[in-house]
C-alpha cells in the first residue's frame, strides 16, 4: 500500500464527516526527513483498489521514551467541507435555504433533502470531488437561515431530517465520487456469528434503544392574531399523537405559513393558496440557561454546607455526626391543576444554582426540598463554636456537641438545561389557545403535515446501539459497509432483523479487524438527541433547529411578541446553625446521645451558689477538654446537688448525687469570736429530672442558701 512500513495503519470511514487513514511510522531520529509534507494530495490503494483519495491533513511527531515516531493522518475530501465556509452570492456569510416562486413575491415553505443538498454542494467549489445524490425517501423539510457556517455543517445539519441517510466516496472513476444516499437504497448484509468464509473471531455489544424513537413528531409557530401573539400548531404525526409524552419531538419555525380560501385581492380562489402570515425573521429570543450543583452526599461539609454556612469554613475538625444527609423532597402545596409539570419529588440529584425553572416546562423535573444533616465539633471546640453546636453525644466513642442543620431550597435533576423564553417549553403543548371562533386544530392543507410525518418515520429505524468486531476474510475485507442494515445471523433471534444503519467502519489494514457501529450518527449521538428534543435546541453549530427559524427577510412587528417570563428561581431559608443559639443556664442538665439516639451520658452545667449575697463560686466543678460541663455518673432519675459548710458557716463541698443528702439548715445567730456549737450544716436541692431522653429541670441559673431563722426553710430533705 505504502512504501514504508507503518506499525499501525487504521481506517475510519465517518457519514458525514471526515473519514480518515492514520499511519504510524517508527524512525530512528524525528531529524529524518518527512516523507508527506500538510495538505499534499495523496492516493492510497489496497490490493490495487483505492481506499481513500484526499490529503495529508495532519503530521504529529511523537517522541516517548527511545521511541520515536510519526504520526500522519490521511482525510478524504470532506476535510473541505469541514473547513470551507458558505458564502452565497456576493460573497456574504449568509446561506439561506428559502426558495422563491417565479415571481419572487412568495417564500416556498419547505424544499426537498435532495435539493438542499445541492443547494449547499453547489457551492462547494474547493470541494475535489464530484456528488450523486441517490435518495429514494425525498422528504421535505423546513428551511432556514445560516450564518457563518462552513458546508459540511450545514450537510450535517439537514441530515437532522433524514437521520438514516449516509455518506462515502466512491474511487472507482477517474475524479472521487461524493455518494448521499439512504439506506433503502443499499442491500442489506447478514453476517454469521459462527465462523465462515468472510468471517471469523466475532465480538457483539448491542444494546436496544427504544428510547430513540419518539412517539410523537409536532411542528408549531409563532403566529399573530386579534389578541396578540400566541403558538400555534402547524402540524402533528401521528395524527391522534401526544407531543407531551416522553421522547417526543418538538419543532418550531417562526414563519407562519398556512392556505388561504382567498387571494392577495380578497376573491375566494378554488384551491387554498400559500400566504405567509408574517416575514418575523429569526425569532431566536434569549434562552434561559438553568444549571445545578450536584450534591454530593459523600462529602456534604465541603460541598454543600460550607457554601449555605460560611462561618463553617473556619471550624477545625466539623464532621458529620449522621453519616448521610437526609433529602426530603416536599409535596407541591398548590392545587393539582396549577402543579408545574416538571414538578416532581425524586428530582434531588442537584441544586438549583443559576436560572429560572418555568411552570410550564417538563425539563428539569424539580421540586422544593428540605435536606438535613447532623454535624459534629469535639468537646475540645473553641466556646464560640460550642454556642452554635447545642447538642451533646458522643462520635467514635468520643463526646462531642452536634447540632441539625437544614436548608430549604430548590432541587433538580440535571446538572444542565436551557429552553427559549418565548412561551414554547418542552412537554406544553405548543399552543396559547385559538382564537375565538377558531379551531385548536390545524387548518387542513398546512405545509409542514408530510415533514411531521416523513421526520416520525425516519426516527423510528434507530432501535439499537452498540457495535460488533470480526476479522473480515476475502469479499468481507473490502466490502462498503457504511449505510447498510447488517443482520446478525446464529444468536440472539432480535439481530436477525436490525433495522439500524451502520454509523462509522473501522478497518485495522494490517489484520483485517472491521469494527461497525451502530446507532445514532455522531453528529446525532445521545446527547445531540437529547438538544434536537428540545424546543428551538441550541448546538455548537449556528445552523442547527434553532437557525432554522430565521425568515429571508425581517420586518418590524406590529404587536407586542412579550414572551413569558420564567417563574421559579431559587429560594433558599436556612434553619438551625444560622440563628442565635439557645443560651446555657447554671445547673443546667442535658443528657448526651450517639449517633443512633442511644443515651450514652448525662453532663449539668456549673452554677452560682450565694450565701447572705455573697458569691460562694460555681458548683459542681470538674469540667474538663476546655468543656465547662461536668459529666455526671447517672444516666436517669432525680439529680440533687448537695452542699456542705462546717460549724462556721464555710463552705466545705458540693457534690450531685441521684439520692438527696442531709439536711440541716445555718441558723440565724451572731458569729462572734468565741466558741461555736461543734456541728456541721448541710443542704440538698434536687436540680432535675431525668427520665428516658426528657429533662424536667427544678432549679435554673443560681441557687441562694437559705438560712434558717430568718426564713422559712423546713428542716429535712429539700
Amino acid at each position: 500500500m505504502l512504501a514504508l512500513k507503518p506499525s499501525s495503519l487504521t481506517h475510519d470511514q465517518q457519514s458525514f464527516s471526515a473519514s480518515t487513514i492514520t499511519a504510524v511510522y517508527p524512525v530512528r531520529t524525528l531529524g529524518e526527513v518527512l516523507p508527506f509534507h500538510q495538505f499534499e494530495t495523496v492516493t492510497i490503494s489496497q490490493n490495487g483498489n483505492t481506499i481513500l483519495s484526499g490529503l495529508v491533513s495532519s503530521i504529529e511527531k511523537t517522541y516517548s521514551g527511545s521511541s520515536r515516531a510519526w504520526k500522519i493522518v490521511f482525510s478524504d475530501p470532506w476535510y473541505y467541507l469541514d473547513n470551507c465556509f458558505a458564502l452565497d452570492s456576493e460573497w456574504k456569510p449568509v446561506f439561506s435555504m428559502w426558495q422563491s416562486t417565479g415571481g419572487g413575491n412568495e417564500i416556498i415553505p419547505k424544499i426537498s433533502i435532495s435539493s438542499a443538498l445541492s443547494r449547499v454542494l453547489n457551492l462547494a467549489k474547493h470541494h475535489p470531488a464530484d456528488y450523486e445524490l441517490r435518495i429514494s425517501d425525498d422528504k421535505m423539510l423546513i428551511p432556514w437561515n445560516a450564518s457563518c457556517d462552513t458546508l459540511g455543517s450545514l450537510l450535517q445539519s439537514i441530515r437532522h431530517w433524514s437521520p438514516r441517510m449516509v455518506t462515502y466516496y466512491d474511487y472507482s472513476g477517474a475524479r472521487p465520487k461524493l455518494i448521499i444516499t439512504d439506506y433503502d437504497v443499499l442491500t442489506p448484509i447478514s453476517l454469521p456469528l459462527q465462523p465462515s468464509n468472510d468471517v471469523k473471531a466475532m465480538d457483539v455489544s448491542l444494546v436496544p434503544r427504544a428510547d430513540l424513537v419518539p412517539p410523537c413528531v409536532a411542528i408549531v409557530a409563532e403566529t399573530t392574531g386579534s389578541n396578540g401573539y400566541r403558538v400555534s400548531y402547524l402540524s402533528k404525526y401521528p395524527e391522534d399523537g401526544d407531543p407531551t409524552l416522553p421522547h417526543s419531538i418538538v419543532y418550531r419555525t417562526s414563519v407562519d405559513f398556512y392556505y388561504s380560501k382567498y387571494n392577495s385581492t380578497g376573491e375566494p380562489v378554488e384551491d387554498p393558496q400559500p400566504v405567509q402570515g408574517t416575514k418575523a425573521g429569526s425569532l431566536s429570543y434569549q434562552r434561559m440557561k438553568v444549571t445545578g450543583t450536584r450534591i454530593n452526599q459523600n462529602d456534604m461539609i465541603n460541598s454543600f454546607w460550607k457554601n449555605h454556612f460560611p462561618w463553617m469554613k473556619d471550624v477545625d475538625a466539623l464532621a458529620a455526626y449522621d453519616q448521610e444527609p437526609v433529602i426530603t423532597g416536599k409535596p407541591w402545596d398548590g392545587t393539582e391543576e396549577d402543579k408545574p409539570k416538571g414538578y416532581n419529588t425524586t428530582a434531588t440529584g442537584y441544586e438549583l444554582t443559576d436560572g429560572q425553572i418555568h411552570t410550564k416546562s417538563i425539563r428539569p423535573q424539580w421540586c422544593n426540598a428540605t435536606i438535613k444533616q447532623r454535624l459534629a465539633i469535639p468537646e475540645s471546640a473553641p466556646a464560640k463554636w460550642r454556642e452554635k453546636f447545642k447538642n451533646i453525644g458522643t462520635l467514635e466513642g468520643k463526646p462531642c456537641f452536634w447540632e441539625e442543620f437544614s436548608v430549604d431550597l430548590v432541587t433538580m435533576d440535571r446538572p444542565f438545561a436551557s429552553y427559549p423564553i418565548d412561551g414554547i417549553y418542552n412537554g406544553e403543548q405548543p399552543s396559547n389557545g385559538p382564537e375565538e371562533g377558531e379551531s385548536p386544530e390545524p387548518s387542513e392543507g398546512v405545509p409542514y403535515g408530510d415533514i411531521a410525518k416523513t421526520v416520525w418515520e425516519s426516527m423510528q429505524e434507530l432501535p439499537w446501539d452498540g457495535s460488533i468486531s470480526f476479522v473480515a476474510l476475502g469479499e468481507a475485507q473490502t466490502r462498503q459497509y457504511m449505510g447498510r442494515r447488517v443482520s446478525l445471523l446464529g444468536g440472539n433471534p432480535a439481530w436477525q432483523n436490525i433495522n439500524t444503519m451502520i454509523q462509522t467502519v473501522n478497518r485495522d489494514l494490517q489484520t483485517n479487524v472491521i469494527t461497525l457501529s451502530y446507532g445514532a450518527p455522531e453528529q446525532l449521538g445521545i446527547e445531540e438527541w437529547v438538544e434536537l428534543k428540545r424546543v428551538n435546541a441550541t448546538s455548537r453549530r449556528s445552523s442547527t433547529l434553532e437557525n432554522m427559524q430565521g425568515a429571508p427577510e425581517s420586518t418590524e412587528y406590529a404587536f407586542d411578541p412579550k414572551p413569558e417570563s420564567p417563574t421559579i428561581s431559587q429560594h433558599i431559608t436556612k434553619s438551625t446553625g444560622e440563628a442565635t443559639p439557645a443560651p446555657e443556664y447554671g445547673f443546667q442538665v442535658r443528657v448526651q446521645k450517639d449517633t443512633e439516639g442511644a443515651i450514652t451520658g448525662a453532663q449539668i452545667k456549673p452554677g452560682a451558689l450565694y450565701l447572705n449575697g455573697h458569691l460562694l463560686g460555681k458548683y459542681p466543678q470538674g469540667g474538663s477538654s476546655g468543656s465547662s460541663w461536668v459529666q455526671l455518673t447517672q444516666t436517669s432519675g432525680e439529680v440533687w446537688l448537695n452542699v456542705h459548710f462546717d460549724k462556721e458557716a464555710q463552705l466545705t463541698g458540693v457534690d450531685v448525687s441521684g439520692i438527696p443528702g442531709p439536711v440541716y439548715p445555718i441558723p440565724l445567730l451572731d458569729y462572734t469570736p468565741g466558741p461555736h456549737p461543734d456541728v456541721n450544716f448541710d443542704y440538698t436541692f434536687l436540680i432535675a429530672d431525668i427520665e428516658d431522653d426528657q429533662v424536667t429541670q427544678y432549679a435554673l441559673g443560681m441557687i441562694q442558701i437559705p438560712v434558717f431563722g430568718g426564713t422559712f426553710y423546713p428542716y429535712g430533705p429539700a
